[in-house]
């Protein structure tokens, strides 16, 4: 943008279109989880919202902007937009009370990293559903009775196969050990001690 109505140069940096300016991480934060939410509705959406996770990050702050360290652990909740006179310098700079004591940036890293993940917690244990644009995915149960290299999922377009990988103590679909199985929804499949159900969406 490049109007500068009231307030385009105060609070945040300067040249923004509208009061307050900036770009805040709990903003941007809420619009990359929801922008991955919508794979399958809005084209490349998981890529796109990867790339905007990546962008918000202290990292990609300092490489842009090496001769500015902001911390790698906390920071203010905002840092002027790209289009300010200034785009390196981050803090509020409106609250000067709080400068630096703000975890909206580290947060926001950490919950869209799980969002994205498709970890959800649910009463009856956790949602695993990524959102991410990624082909292969490696998820470690903290579990005795579950080897390093457990089991596979693979999908072929059709169905889901679950492949046994020369574990210990074996993969159980439905109360029966398996080596490879085409998985249905509702299925119960138990590694160790720990227990998955197979759903699928739509």
């Amino acid at each position: 943008m490049t109007e500068t109505s009231l307030g385009g140069d105060l609070g945040v940096g300067d040249k923004h279109a509208v009061y307050v300016g900036g770009a805040w991480y709990a903003v941007n934060g809420w619009l990359t989880w929801a922008l991955g939410r919508q794979d399958g509705v809005v084209p490349h959406a998981r890529e796109y919202a990867f790339d905007e996770f990546l962008r918000n990050t202290l990292h990609a702050h300092a490489r842009a902007y090496p001769r500015r360290w902001n911390g790698i652990t906390s920071v203010d909740d905002v840092c002027n937009a790209h289009y300010a006179s200034d785009p390196s310098l981050c803090g509020i700079g409106i609250f000067r009370g709080w400068s630096t004591q703000i975890m909206h940036q580290p947060s926001w890293s950490l919950f869209d990293a799980l969002k994205l993940a498709g970890l959800t917690p649910t009463e009856d244990g956790y949602v695993i559903e990524p959102h991410l644009p990624m082909r292969s995915f490696s998820l470690r149960l903290p579990d005795v009775g579950i080897s390093r290299r457990h089991a596979r999922l693979d999908y072929d377009g059709a169905q889901v196969v679950l492949t046994d990988l020369g574990s210990t103590n074996g993969t159980m679909v439905n109360g029966q050990r398996v080596s490879a199985v085409a998985l249905n929804p509702g299925d119960m499949i138990q590694l160790g001690t720990t227990t998955l159900t197979f759903r699928v969406d739509g």
